[in-house]
């Protein structure tokens, strides 16, 4: 049997300019005890101009590392470049700023056992946070945490779950990739203001499709919080890029429309922009949290009217 044919998994991560935090995350990989099991990591630098590549290369000796290079920036582009090489009969997803669990990869592949009528599987996503972030911007209570930190805690036990996993904790069978690869016009793409849903577009076709999405509450990432992402004017960024991703919902929707935008959506616009003029004096997460509301909401008008001027 050649090599290729007993791989059981391959793991995929998408880089980009972030070598300080993805030597930790190679090193988290590393302190896994996987002697019994035959694996690949892929790791693709996305157009790094850091040292990620010399990271890749130390890593090596300690990885079962294929190095892969796409220039082009596009996290999904990145990945897709990795689909026609994988070999694993199980694909796992996770980022350049996760820290695994000790048992992580084994955990995602007796799950696939346990499961093997089903390709979609995912696991806990945990925001780590830095020193000195408030109190209620790490509360799992706060609005925004999901959307903002990709946190993923359901508190079930393994099966079949409702809400899709995420893209740092995300494994589909090989065989999924016969027909389908990831959304290159929505995701991370070098710039400030991109579409949110690197893997949420996938998912979501595949649940079309009939597939289920199967919880695996013991392969569990630590997702690194950096400093800047505790900032509310970044945190309002990231409340657009979420708004660029639900407008693709919204425009189908099929009731009344002013200038191509659902009349709804003019009202929610209003109701932000009162609620962020009237919350000056409120508590900081208030403040926070009416801004990030507007700033989706904004997003998404903006990107429902460039749509509608693009094909018209």
């Amino acid at each position: 049997m050649d090599v290729a044919d007993k791989i059981e998994a391959s793991v995929i991560i998408a880089t980009r300019n972030r070598a300080g935090a993805l030597q930790k995350t190679l090193h988290s990989l590393a302190s896994q005890d996987l002697r019994d099991v035959e694996w690949e990591l892929f790791v693709v630098d996305n157009g790094s101009a850091d040292d990620t590549q010399d990271v890749i290369a130390a890593a090596r000796e300690t990885l079962p590392i294929v190095p892969l290079i796409q220039p082009v920036p596009g996290k999904n582009r990145a990945l897709n470049t990795a689909l026609p090489r994988v070999h694993g009969h199980l694909v796992i997803f996770t980022d350049d700023d996760v820290r695994v669990s000790e048992g992580w990869l084994k955990e995602h592949l007796a799950a696939a056992r346990r499961w093997p009528s089903d390709v979609v599987f995912g696991g806990p996503v945990k925001p780590r946070f830095p020193p000195g972030t408030p109190a209620w911007m790490s509360d799992p209570g706060f609005p925004f945490s999901v959307m903002a930190f990709a946190r993923y805690e359901p508190e079930q036990p393994e099966g079949p779950i409702s809400a899709p996993p995420f893209g740092p904790n995300l494994s589909l069978r090989r065989s999924v990739f016969e027909n389908h690869r990831f959304n290159e016009g929505v995701g991370p793409d070098g710039t400030q203001n991109y579409k949110m849903g690197s893997e949420s577009e996938l998912l979501l076709r595949l649940a079309s499709d009939g597939h289920r999405f199967i919880y695996v509450p013991n392969a569990s990432v630590d997702h690194v919080i950096t400093q800047n992402q505790t900032d509310v004017a970044w945190l309002v960024r990231r409340a657009s890029r979420a708004g660029r991703q639900a407008a693709v919902i919204a425009a189908e929707f099929d009731g009344v429309k002013i200038k191509g935008v659902p009349r709804y959506l003019w009202r929610m616009l209003a109701t932000d922009m009162l609620r962020v003029a009237m919350s000056v004096f409120a508590t900081a997460e208030t403040r926070c949290v009416r801004r990030m509301e507007l700033s989706k909401t904004w997003a998404m008008v903006k990107e429902i009217m460039r749509r509608r001027a693009s094909t018209s």
